[in-house]
């Protein structure tokens, strides 16, 4: 069985992602990493094909991630890794995914880096992936499917660091405006569940991760970026984010 596996808050990953699935061509279940109601205590046997897919958190793998990862295990069960960014850079995110899934009795096929919209800064890789990104993961998908299937799962070079690089969230700041009417989607989409479902305008800046969820899921538009904190986020990385990045597939 195919298993697409997924942390996709704003739903650019998801994007890739299925892109990729869409390559490798078999039936595949989905399981989603953002949804805090789904029971991911599961473990894969050796026939079983899982492709990862998480985003970029400042060169990491999201901690959110992580720990439901790490819940999940193998028999040395095939794996494919997937970091999406924001045409910045996925620095050390690749080799921590594979470094946890090895732990957890996986072996790892093939990775794959891709890019979305920044999911703050959405004009940094504005919509993306566009076709051209998709036609390079389904062919990706195509290649990794040859790979499993030839018998010849030979050892992948993941790039990245180790020591990992250090995490230095910048806490972003969610301003709700007066269109918020208290339906309380935002709260029930929330990863991490810090908003108050009773009153939704009230948030946990110290537990957001700053996956922006609630902001992509708001119907009325009621919730937006601190102005102030994604202006300097902005300038930060915009030299970083200025060239155009493109899919690479490690196999």
């Amino acid at each position: 069985m195919l298993y697409e596996i997924v942390f996709s808050p704003t739903g650019g990953t998801q994007k890739a992602s299925n892109a990729l699935v869409q390559g490798i061509g078999k039936e595949s279940k989905f399981i989603d990493l953002s949804d805090n109601k789904e029971n991911i205590n599961i473990v894969f046997d050796e026939k079983d094909i899982c492709v990862f897919a998480v985003p970029s958190y400042g060169g990491r793998v999201p901690a959110y991630a992580v720990e439901k990862i790490e819940k999940m295990s193998g028999k040395s069960t095939k794996a494919v890794i997937m970091v999406v960014y924001g045409n910045r850079e996925f620095e050390d995110t690749l080799v921590e995914l594979e470094d946890i899934l090895k732990k957890s009795g996986f072996e790892i096929v093939a990775g794959v880096s891709a890019i979305a919209e920044h999911s703050i800064i959405r004009e940094f890789g504005a919509e993306r992936p566009d076709n051209q990104d998709i036609n390079k993961l389904i062919e990706m998908g195509k290649t990794i499917i040859e790979k499993i299937e030839s018998g010849k799962v030979s050892n992948t070079e993941i790039p990245g660091n180790r020591p990992y690089k250090v995490y230095n969230p910048l806490p972003i700041g969610i301003n709700v405006n007066d269109n918020c009417n208290g339906c309380g989607i935002c709260a029930e989409k929330c990863p991490v569940q810090v908003i108050d479902r009773n009153n939704p305008s009230k948030g946990n800046e110290e537990g957001c991760i700053s996956c922006m969820r609630c902001i992509s899921v708001c119907p009325q538009n009621a919730r937006s970026i601190n102005p102030q904190k994604r202006e300097f986020l902005k300038e930060k990385i915009k030299e970083a984010c200025k060239e155009r990045k493109e899919c690479k597939l490690f196999i």
